[in-house]
Order: structure tokens, then C-alpha cells, then sequence
């Protein structure tokens, strides 16, 4: 398999062959290699985040229109507290 490379690409992998690799097959390996593990461990993050979110239970539905009214009301009345719209931690 034949690869084209951009000039920039080419001044990397002669790079990287000034530093000690032993062939342009080398550098793009320890690229692509890198590169799969890099795309693993964004995936693995990923799928843990999506159980976090399963495990914390039910959603709550927030009425959004509701709350900006009831906000408006307060700050027309002066009462407005910003700490009592903070969305609760589970």
C-alpha cells in the first residue's frame, strides 16, 4: 500500500527519523498506534461517563418557561436570589 503524505507530513516523519527512528514504516506505525490508543481511551472515557449518567437515576424534567417567569417575578420584586435556581447535585 502506497500512502501520499502532505509536505508537512514528510517533515515529520523526517523528523522523527533525525531522532533515532529507523524507517519512515516505523513512524507511521508508532503514529497510527498511538493514535488507536488515544481514540480507545476517548471512547472508554466515553462509555464511562454514559454508565455515571445511567447510574445517577431518573431525569428531572425542568420547566424552563416556569422558571424564567418565576425568576422575572422575583427580580421585579426585588427578592431575586440567584442561589435558589442553582440546578440541585444528586
Amino acid at each position: 500500500m502506497e500512502i501520499p503524505l502532505t509536505p508537512q507530513a514528510k517533515s515529520i516523519v523526517h523528523r522523527y527519523l533525525a531522532m533515532g527512528y529507523s524507517s519512515a514504516t516505523d513512524v507511521i506505525e508508532e503514529a497510527l498506534r498511538r493514535l488507536d490508543m488515544e481514540t480507545q481511551s476517548e471512547g472508554d472515557w466515553l462509555r464511562a461517563e454514559v454508565q455515571k449518567g445511567i447510574a445517577s437515576g431518573d431525569a428531572i424534567l425542568y420547566d424552563l418557561k416556569a422558571i424564567v417567569a418565576e425568576a422575572e417575578a422575583e427580580f421585579e420584586a426585588g427578592v431575586f436570589d440567584m442561589t435558589s435556581y442553582a440546578i440541585p447535585q444528586h
